[in-house]
């Protein structure tokens, strides 16, 4: 029996947004469409602030999928911070 993905998670610095880059990708914005058609939920982990993070990876429309470490603990709805 083939195991399916459940869930996928990922830095994003130098992983989805190299140096030098404002916003992630064509191929990481695909790839975020993919996992999304396939009912696979992609979460954003970082270091960067919450606000700074819901601008950079708005192109991948992750909906509720975004996690933020910025000195403390952030908790906030993605729309209305």
């Amino acid at each position: 029996m083939a195991e399916r993905i459940g869930v996928v998670l990922s830095d994003v610095d130098g992983t989805q947004i190299i140096h030098g880059q404002r916003f992630p990708s064509a191929e990481v914005q695909a790839a975020a469409r993919g996992l999304r058609a396939s009912s696979v939920p992609l979460l954003e982990v970082t270091s960067r602030s919450h606000a700074l993070m819901r601008k950079l990876v708005e192109p991948l429309d992750l909906q509720d999928n975004l996690s933020t470490l910025d000195g403390g603990a952030t908790v906030a709805h993605p729309d209305s911070g």
